[in-house]
């Protein structure tokens, strides 16, 4: 893959390289209660958000305050039938990160936070062939980190986000008029998304 040649600027580098993924911790079960900090599992990572389940809590005694999780991180399951499956917490609520969830946070001025969502995104069928290779699901943060990925110069980062948010946007609008039609927008999601990280989505922005 580090072979295909990239736009002017860009360079060929490991996930790691960029950021940082942080595992979570193992919170006892016969801790969990209905009072304290919610507690963010694997299942509330839904559609690419994070949904926060209040009846699934810590109480602040007892809680890590190494693993909270803070607005904008990027999560993403790390084994069951579910791995791969990541979204973006958006909230100010105070939550914990339990165990098999990662966290994925960039190393400031390497890369834009909502260019690595979308980066993440297109990692995530090979992702998922990495951890499905067994006979139960699962992938460590280290292969995570390994896989490599083309960064742009920041600037360009920050101009390919927007650019997609813009598109994502028109892409939910489509897809709610074109509910019958789910493997064509599939296809045109990966195909924009391919564009963004190969670097033809701003192409005439550079020669410009």
């Amino acid at each position: 893959m580090t072979d295909k040649k990239l736009p002017e600027g860009w360079k060929w580098k490991s996930l790691g390289e960029v950021a940082k993924l942080k595992n979570g911790y193992a919170f006892k079960s016969t801790d969990y209660s209905e009072n304290g900090l919610p507690l963010v599992r694997i299942s509330n990572i839904i559609g690419n958000s994070i949904e926060i389940d209040f009846k699934c809590c810590v109480p602040e005694n007892k809680a890590n305050n190494n693993f909270i999780i803070e607005n904008g991180d990027i999560l993403i399951a790390m084994s069951g039938a579910t791995t791969g499956k990541f979204g973006v917490f958006e909230s100010t609520e105070i939550c914990l990160q339990n165990q098999r969830v990662g966290n994925i946070k960039p190393i400031q001025n390497r890369v834009d936070k909502k260019f690595l969502f979308y980066t993440i995104w297109n990692l995530k069928k090979q992702i998922e062939d990495e951890a499905y290779g067994g006979a139960q699901p699962n992938i460590s943060g280290k292969i995570i980190e390994s896989l490599t990925i083309p960064i742009p110069p920041l600037a360009e980062q920050q101009r390919i986000a927007a650019r997609l948010d813009i598109l994502m946007g028109q892409l939910e609008n489509a897809k709610k008029a074109l509910a019958a039609f789910p493997e064509m927008i599939k296809s045109f999601r990966q195909a924009v998304l391919a564009q963004a990280v190969s670097g033809r989505l701003t192409e005439d922005w550079r020669e410009g």
